[in-house]
């Protein structure tokens, strides 16, 4: 059904093979492959309330050495190759670096920030959890190609209840960043 969709779409927009790979090969910012990500993410988290942080996300230096696993899978995969990569990741926040980023939330009407923040973890009276899941995603670092690029992301639900981890995206040919395996970085 996806793919029926997506060819519609380029049928409708006059796209040819040619465009997709031009587009493919066009570089890409961080706040670009956020924004792209950010898509990906809401879809994730459809059935789930959230809100956004925009503090930073602690991404420390990539270090790939973890165990790297298919996206949705428990099956182990090679990890990125840190050569690619420049050597400092960012550990600033996507939703604060990026306006296309708190733009597109906007438009979705998904709430980010330290209000956001401090209404979610309010207390529920139940002891259970946080009123909605705290998401929040670095900038991503991009490979020196600009065909992958790796992004920290969080999702905290209660005091003892969230998770982290380092996401591989590639870049593909019709230019859509698509997360192809993860590392846990911290989990509580």
């Amino acid at each position: 059904m996806k793919r029926i969709l997506v060819a519609a779409m380029a049928l409708v927009s006059g796209c040819s093979p040619a465009a997709d790979k031009q587009v493919a090969q066009t570089p890409s910012s961080p706040c670009d492959v956020a924004a792209a990500y950010l898509d990906a993410m809401l879809l994730e988290s459809r059935n789930t309330k959230f809100i956004f942080a925009n503090d930073e996300e602690q991404v420390g230096t990539l270090s790939v050495n973890g165990e790297w696993y298919g996206e949705g899978t428990n099956q182990r995969v090679p990890g990125p190759d840190p050569a690619r990569f420049t050597a400092a990741a960012s550990k600033l926040s996507s939703v604060g670096a990026c306006p296309a980023v708190r733009q597109k939330l906007d438009r979705y009407g998904v709430a980010y920030g330290e209000k956001a923040v401090a209404a979610a973890i309010a207390d529920t009276g139940d002891g259970e959890g946080y009123r909605a899941t705290i998401l929040n995603f670095s900038l991503p670092l991009i490979s020196r190609d600009g065909t992958e690029a790796i992004v920290a992301t969080s999702s905290v639900s209660a005091p003892e209840g969230g998770a982290g981890s380092l996401r591989h995206l590639k870049r593909r040919s019709d230019g859509r960043w698509e997360a192809v395996s993860e590392s846990g970085l911290w989990i509580s």
